[in-house]
């Protein structure tokens, strides 16, 4: 040995730690840090892409949050601020690239059946004609090309989901890492219901770093909805109505664990009434009545009977809650049951007859609707309303072209049988491709383009759409984890 090889393992972290100090004193440490992680998470995306996935799956739950955190190291530059956001993507594209790379390899060859390549044209044209309008739209340029940044590039995720989550062990290794993210981001919005936000949060939200008015965030004295890691409590709450409904079921196909146990699905659900949003709450129930549909093995006239009840029951219930406390004193009954919110989501489908929205053919192109995307243009936009739902939103500026094409896709996706190798988890992965689409028609198109959602459905429509293969089947490049 030569002498003095024992020392070198402590001199290579001495270095290492006194060049990240020096690095920290220029670049902002968090993102530092974040660019630290996220390089060899590229690297493994690329040899091995399933694990890379799941690092991409848990880097786009935290990044807004890692975003925010950068203003408690000051101000962050532009290329720190918007640079941080980039980190997943590069991730998901490595992972792309190695899915490509590895091909298909001898027995795990499939043949694509009529279904995936229907959606798969489908979500071609539907990029295609949404570029056409990006382009050709009277809005900025550069507002209409950062809202299709925010839509177009996570059709890859079809693929991927076709071609590598295609199998018992990847879904399983998914549905565990939401599990977890899901579930410490739990926690840390109960802590936030609770002890409200913190000195950087703060800042972002009363500092100008952010789109959304402190009203959306904050009711009665103070108090916060809860949006832990994520963007806004919307996608918060979205997101823990999602992985909870496939939590339920994944407890039939994996058996139960401690990843899908009910001390974790009470959390979630512990979680989702500190966002105090009422879409995510519905998407939630519309997932438990999935499960009471499919799980529960009686008659059809017996379901039928037992769900018109639970509807008209909860009906009387809400509205017992609204005539009870719509003047109550306690903040979140009273942002709970208000019902002055609603005034938006009717003016946009007044508007749609009123307008002559709904006669639309072609639109008026991308980030054309007023509020529908952040101006950074610098220009003076419009402030008047004229929706809160994906459907407007879509005829005014993609025209029945567009949303016929997404409408499409949707349908193809659901038609038919699932895979025989998701078993009972296939109801789960319907009700995300249907759902999402449901609650940003009827109360926020944005829902569709939060990369987190937006990476769920749109994985999920390509597991549904792959084809039918051997339980235990792997992809390429993938191990069971």
């Amino acid at each position: 040995m030569v002498e003095g090889s024992e020392w070198y393992p402590a001199l290579l972290v001495a270095g290492a730690s006194t060049a990240f100090l020096l690095l920290s004193q220029v670049i902002n440490p968090v993102f530092l840090t974040a660019v630290l992680l996220a390089v060899p998470c590229v690297a493994l995306a690329y040899f091995r892409p399933l694990p890379g996935f799941l690092c991409y799956l848990a880097a786009i739950q935290m990044v807004d949050y890692f975003k925010r955190l950068l203003l408690a190291f000051g101000n962050p530059s532009p290329i720190e601020w918007y640079g941080i956001l980039l980190l997943p993507d590069l991730m998901l594209f490595a992972v792309l690239a190695g899915v490509l790379a590895a091909g298909e390899k001898g027995s795990t060859a499939r043949v694509r059946g009529p279904k995936y390549q229907a959606v798969a044209w489908g979500l071609c044209l539907y990029a295609g004609w949404y570029t056409v309008r990006a382009v050709w739209t009277a809005a900025p340029l550069v507002n209409a090309v950062g809202k299709w940044k925010l839509l177009i590039p996570y059709f890859v995720c079809f693929y991927i989901g076709e071609s590598l989550l295609s199998n018992n062990a990847a879904l399983r290794s998914v549905i565990k890492v939401l599990a977890a993210t899901v579930g410490v981001a739990s926690l840390y919005g109960i802590w936030q219901f609770f002890f409200g936000l913190t000195s950087f949060e703060q800042l972002w939200l009363f500092g100008g770093h952010t789109i959304l008015a402190p009203e959306t965030l904050l009711y009665g004295d103070g108090m916060s909805r809860a949006f832990s890691l994520y963007s806004d409590p919307a996608t918060f709450g979205s997101m823990l109505a999602i992985v909870g409904t496939l939590l339920l079921f994944s407890r039939r196909m994996f058996s139960p664990h401690w990843w899908n146990s009910w001390p974790v699905l009470a959390l979630i659900g512990a979680a989702l009434l500190a966002t105090v949003v009422r879409a995510a709450w519905l998407q939630a129930f519309l997932g438990g009545i999935v499960f009471f549909w499919t799980q529960w093995r009686a008659r059809r006239a017996w379901k039928i009977l037992a769900l018109g009840a639970l509807i008209v029951g909860l009906a009387g219930a809400s509205w017992l809650l609204v005539s009870l406390f719509i003047g109550v004193d306690n903040p979140l009954l009273a942002r709970a049951v208000v019902v002055g919110t609603y005034s938006d989501r009717t003016t946009g489908f007044r508007n749609l007859l009123e307008m002559g929205i709904i006669g639309s053919v072609s639109g008026r192109g991308v980030a054309t609707m007023p509020g529908s995307v952040r101006d950074i243009s610098g220009a003076s936009a419009d402030a008047y309303l004229i929706a809160h739902d994906y459907l407007t939103e879509s005829l005014y500026e993609l025209g029945w072209i567009g949303f016929g094409l997404f409408l499409f896709i949707i349908v193809r996706t659901l038609s038919g049988r699932s895979p025989s190798f998701i078993g009972p988890l296939g109801p789960a992965l319907k009700f995300l491709v249907w759902s999402v689409p449901i609650i940003a028609m009827l109360f926020s198109g944005s829902l569709l383009a939060v990369r987190p959602v937006a990476t769920l459905l749109w994985s999920g429509a390509g597991v549904l759409c792959a084809a039918h293969v051997r339980r235990g089947e792997f992809g390429p490049q993938q191990r069971e984890s």
